[in-house]
């Protein structure tokens, strides 16, 4: 290119292509098409890390274009977005996630799901039981992975927090159990406004990504087996660039400004 810089002429330079070649995505194309057909939902980098980890040895835009036309149309939503400031909020979903078979017995397994506000880091246990005592245990051990807390968490209206929910939140009705948790580590508890979603600050849904890009698909024989696969995975996505921020989440946690309760014994629950 400098050449053409330095000699004055109305002639364009013209390149010749080197014929580059993409690696086809034709041996995975049936194993896509597969799996879209038994999980809907998966994601496009779902299905690129398992094409992937089979040998194929080209990029995910390629995979992609090719995931983009399988997919039924859906319609978009749009929702107002804002950001909330370092280390003032996260958010959790408490949701249900079907039917499974867990050491030789059916169960209803439930996400626990704390997504950090600002940075998108998310930490994900499974559980089969909605019990306080239990949903207790996911905060304490949602705060180990993260290496601290922040001020606020933003809840639906789940029992474990609310039990009676009136116009004002002082005139509410809190669990007594979660009151004293959250009382003891600080933590100020906020209700998400019912049936707006946007509310929760960000347009991402954490529970439909859970389950597109870990649960769906994912085989295991036991609650530690699946707690283990979750734990992994969420190493995994806070180590990759987030499609919003376009920063890995570990990144953003330097700027979280977590508060530490290293100081104070884990909450006893009885």
């Amino acid at each position: 290119m400098r050449k053409y810089l330095s000699q004055p002429t109305t002639t364009l330079p013209h390149y010749s292509s080197r014929g580059a070649k993409h690696p086809s995505i034709d041996p995975f194309r049936g194993h896509i098409e597969q799996r879209l057909v038994e999980f809907p939902e998966l994601t496009a980098q779902r299905l690129y890390e398992e094409v992937k980890e089979q040998g194929y040895p080209g990029s995910y835009p390629v995979v992609q274009r090719l995931v983009r036309p399988l997919r039924m149309p859906r319609e978009l939503e749009a929702v107002y977005r804002f950001e909330t400031p370092p280390g003032l909020q996260a958010l959790v979903d408490w949701a249900h996630f079907g039917h499974i078979e867990v050491d030789g017995q059916h169960k209803k397994p439930y996400a626990f799901i704390m997504t950090l506000g600002i940075s998108r880091a998310k930490y994900v246990e499974f559980t089969t039981d909605v019990t306080t005592p239990t949903f207790i245990a996911c905060h304490r051990h949602a705060i180990e992975y993260f290496g601290g807390r922040t001020k606020e968490v933003l809840y639906n209206n789940t029992k474990n927090v609310i039990i009676n929910r009136a116009i004002r939140a002082a005139d509410s009705t809190f669990n007594q159990l979660f009151l004293n948790f959250s009382t003891y580590y600080g933590l100020v508890a906020r209700l998400a406004r019912p049936y707006r979603t946007q509310t929760k600050g960000k347009v991402e849904n954490s529970v439909k990504f859970v389950r597109s890009g870990f649960f769906a698909g994912t085989h295991f024989s036991s609650l530690p087996e699946l707690n283990h696969l979750a734990y992994g995975w969420c190493n995994k996505v806070n180590q990759r660039v987030h499609g919003t921020t376009h920063i890995p989440p570990i990144d953003r946690l330097e700027e979280v400004n977590l508060l530490s309760v290293a100081d104070r014994p884990p909450f006893p629950i009885i």
